[in-house]
């Protein structure tokens, strides 16, 4: 987990709401369904959020740490099909991924765009890449596709902290990600100037969506993916992602060179 801290006034709300385990978070609001509204938020604006955090939200705490690291592998066929229905915003489209937590569970998830903005996500706790059951979760959601052709390919990093959010009529959680990096064969490009703050609820805007409208605050368009991948392989064109990219994401940061290896990739797979 990094040491860089979020914002100090930020860090201090944090450490002073109220904390739910990660049991009572699932059981309140487990968001499988769900609509999710993303705000790409320079690092240095952040102490601002902390003042629109809801009163009796609770902070996700496991083993005394509020704050956790991720790395996430995202699945793709070797023509880009999930990357390319995301670009054109098809409205049926899908993510598969893998992501590690700092507990060492690794989950498989799909993830499938539904109508009126909603994504469903399906996962399964595995060591693996279950091609079967990928197979057979795209099926289910209604995408005829074959989970044996997707290859292991962009990696993402970063941290993150987890909000309850005290929603009367809705389920809402309220995630807020930071030290972000984007690893391809190649490339990696690292920030700590950007965060990304994202609401998950039920459908309608949760309490602090309202209070981030109110302040002039609309959600961005950004997908870790797809906007990550346009960002390291320029020839795919910025699509949808233009003004995301040409606002948030500088070239400090990006070089040639990368962590991650092949063989890196290969043993996600296995």
């Amino acid at each position: 987990m990094s040491t860089l801290m979020l914002a100090p006034t930020l860090d201090y709300t944090l450490a002073e709401l109220p904390s739910v385990n990660l049991e009572q978070l699932n059981d309140a609001a487990s968001l499988l369904s769900r609509v999710d509204r993303k705000y790409v938020i320079p690092v240095a604006q952040l102490n601002t959020i902390s003042e629109l955090i809801p009163q009796h939200a609770c902070a996700l705490e496991i083993d005394g740490q509020r704050r956790f690291g991720y790395v996430t592998t995202y699945y793709d066929t070797a023509d880009l099909l999930s990357y390319r229905m995301s670009a054109h915003g098809q409205r049926r489209r899908f993510k598969v991924r893998s992501r590690r937590y700092e507990s060492g569970e690794r989950w498989i998830e799909v993830k499938t765009r539904a109508g009126r903005g909603r994504t469903d996500k399906d996962r399964l706790l595995t060591d693996g890449y279950p091609a079967e059951w990928v197979t057979r979760t795209l099926h289910r959601r209604g995408l005829n596709l074959d989970g044996n052709q997707f290859l292991p390919g962009l990696r993402v990093r970063f941290n993150r902290s987890t909000l309850l959010l005290p929603d009367d009529e809705q389920a809402a959680r309220l995630t807020i990600d930071t030290d972000l990096c984007w690893e391809l064969l190649g490339y990696t490009w690292k920030t700590s100037s950007i965060a990304i703050v994202e609401t998950k609820t039920e459908g309608p805007l949760s309490s602090f969506d309202v209070a981030m409208f109110s302040t002039g605050h609309r959600p961005d368009r950004i997908s870790k993916y797809a906007t990550g991948l346009a960002w390291l392989r320029r020839e795919l064109g910025a699509n949808r992602w233009h003004r995301t990219l040409s606002r948030y994401f500088l070239t400090e940061g990006l070089t040639e060179d990368s962590d991650i290896t092949a063989e890196q990739l290969s043993a996600e797979a296995a």
